[in-house]
């Protein structure tokens, strides 16, 4: 279910570190967590250390964004798709190009894009590519017609805080980042309070009228293999 992670490797943006994130999970019997961190994966090999500590199972993969907009969230189904994911951000890194606005047909990677960013047809969406719903966006599947395309439709609940009150640091981060002040932040600069980590139950019952979208992310989850 928890498909879009982030730990303070995304840098001035997500304020935990991987043994917060992973403890917290263990805690409330999550079994599997996606690493996500905002371009980059640097926190890949702590980030698997600790998981298979206390017996969740780590799936790694990137949120890739432009200028500070998510673009998707490319997850590796196995290491060669890790592979694929790095050598696809660091090419556009090493000379300097913009993402492009969508990812390319990988071959061993699913892609993840946020739900209200995919502005063309649902049927244009590859066999890896996925529409993300968060839990408030449940309640508009049958005004957006989304309601019948619910094979390519993923549950989507970020992680960035355990917390409420840590959006505060994350505020402040988001403000060093952008070189502004607090009061000059637009609600676009900054993650949702809502990216909590939730309860497993918690998450399925926002989902509970679409079954069919908790398999989904399920079966997706479960081909994943480092």
């Amino acid at each position: 279910m928890y498909l879009n992670c982030h730990t303070y490797y995304s840098l001035r943006y997500g304020v935990l570190s991987p043994r917060q994130l992973v403890d917290k999970a263990a805690s409330w019997g999550i079994d599997t967590l996606v690493l996500t961190d905002i371009n980059n994966t640097s926190c890949a090999f702590e980030f698997v250390r600790h998981c298979e500590a206390v017996g969740i199972k780590p799936v790694l993969g990137m949120e890739l964004r432009r200028n500070n907009e998510l673009l998707y969230v490319a997850i590796a189904i196995n290491i060669s798709g890790f592979g694929e994911i790095n050598r696809f951000y660091s090419l556009h890194a090493l000379e300097n190009k913009p993402l492009p606005d969508r990812a390319p047909d990988f071959k061993d990677v699913y892609v993840i894009y946020p739900e209200p960013a995919w502005k063309s047809p649902v049927s244009q969406l590859r066999r890896n590519e996925f529409l993300g719903i968060r839990p408030e966006g449940v309640n508009r599947l049958q005004t957006k017609g989304l309601s019948r395309y619910q094979h390519k439709l993923l549950v989507w609940s970020p992680v960035v805080f355990l917390q409420e009150q840590q959006f505060i640091l994350h505020q402040l981060l988001r403000a060093i980042d952008l070189n502004t002040v607090l009061s000059k932040l637009q609600p676009k600069d900054m993650a949702p309070k809502s990216d909590v980590l939730l309860p497993q139950e918690t998450l399925e019952n926002y989902f509970s009228q679409y079954p069919r979208i908790i398999e989904n992310t399920r079966r997706l989850l479960d081909t994943c293999e480092l």
